[in-house]
């Protein structure tokens, strides 16, 4: 059975419960501090470009009777105030997150956002979208945007809104996929070649069952990660509720997953938040991309691989989560997980199907290609430059 956030109303509350018990994590609502967390928003510097008279008058245009514009009078003014009290030391001539070239695509990201109702599908067309721009699109971006996967969570599974990922190397997956049943990949249907980065839920109102799902997905990801021979650190997620978008952390405490909020909380009903977002989620991207970069390099010295393979022999001996089937693209999401120890038939047909198509989905995921509408990380400069002469007016 698949959990969504909407099922974890308080009439579910107690299968989240055993949820919890069993996969052994506990949500905190009170925030925590986060050291890394004030690092990331303190050490922001913003590219000089954000006070130019061009960037300036592009968020300051207001809706006029020709041309439907962006953004009313009074959100220009308020981004005016924000940038003419950046300190000096908060800004640099480099532009690292291509704040220039992304503005167009991050005005029509939080444009998305703000005319978004109560509808959760509207809510998340700007909002993945910041996030998809933050890890994966950029030209640095190293992640890949996962809408609608389902994770392992004993003994349900549980449908996320957004998971990023990082592709495993080849040769690396291929050891794993030989051991006898293989349950490292955190996604239910048979994923194995990916490791998640990061997780999202979005609610439009609802923030007591976002934070709950949240939690399994963290959780499972931990627990893969662990399987797979990372350290014990910390893991990021955010829920997105209307217009805040909260980070939690997560991190092993005594053998189980903690999972609390932190602060900063970001207001993406306005532009300066919207842009304060992107750059911390970018801090928190590169963060991220850096800890699966080092697990990779230690895979490719000889002594770092067989300490990993050592390490992933004896995960398989106390599977951290019961094996699923393996599923058709077509199979319902919401099929329960099965015990498959002793599935052996079911294990080589999914096998036989990865391994068929690991070298297809590695140059699927080299290809960067969108997944939410917006154009390619290569394409990106032309297309952010060429935006501006057609379309909405906002230059």
């Amino acid at each position: 059975m698949s959990l969504s956030a909407s099922e974890l109303s308080w009439a579910s509350y107690e299968k989240w419960q055993e949820s919890a018990r069993l996969n052994k994590y506990n949500l905190y609502e009170i925030p925590t501090v986060v050291t890394l967390f004030e690092t990331f928003l303190n050490d922001i510097k913003y590219p000089r470009c954000i006070k130019d008279t061009k960037f300036i008058d592009l968020v300051s245009l207001h809706e006029n009777k020709k041309v439907a514009q962006w953004i009313f009078a009074d959100d220009g003014a308020r981004y005016t105030h924000w940038v003419s009290h950046l300190k000096d030391d908060q800004l640099e001539d480099n532009d690292p997150y291509e704040l220039e070239h992304y503005r167009h695509i991050l005005l029509h990201c939080w444009d998305f956002h703000r005319h978004s109702s109560s509808n959760e599908a509207e809510l998340r067309m700007g909002t993945d979208s910041l996030i998809s721009s933050a890890f994966a699109l950029r030209l640095k971006g190293k992640h890949h945007l996962r809408k609608g996967p389902v994770l392992a969570c004993t003994p349900w599974t549980a449908k996320a809104d957004v998971i990023m990922s990082m592709v495993l190397p080849f040769d690396w997956v291929q050891f794993l996929m030989d051991l006898q049943n293989p349950v490292f990949s955190s996604e239910a249907n048979w994923e194995p070649n990916r490791v998640v980065t990061f997780a999202v839920e979005a609610k439009s109102k609802d923030h007591v069952s976002a934070s709950r799902q949240l939690a399994m997905y963290l959780c499972s990801a931990q627990h893969q990660r662990r399987a797979l021979g990372f350290e014990d650190g910390p893991l990021f997620g955010a829920t997105v509720v209307g217009s805040i978008l909260t980070m939690y952390i997560s991190t092993w405490s005594d053998g189980e997953v903690d999972v609390s909020p932190g602060e900063p909380k970001f207001k993406l009903d306005n532009v300066s938040g919207f842009i304060i977002c992107y750059m911390f989620l970018c801090r928190v991207a590169d963060h991220s991309a850096n800890e699966v970069e080092n697990m990779i390099r230690k895979w490719e010295t000889k002594g770092g691989k067989e300490d990993i393979k050592q390490q992933n022999r004896d995960a398989i001996r106390s599977p951290w989560r019961l094996q699923s089937s393996p599923r058709s693209q077509g199979d319902s999401e919401s099929r329960e997980m099965e015990d498959g120890v002793d599935d052996e038939p079911a294990l080589n047909a999914a096998h036989s199907l990865v391994r068929a198509n690991l070298r297809a989905l590695e140059e699927y995921d080299k290809s960067h290609m969108n997944l939410v509408g917006l154009p390619p990380s290569k394409d990106i400069r032309s297309w952010a430059r060429n935006s501006s002469g057609g379309g909405v007016d906002a230059s």
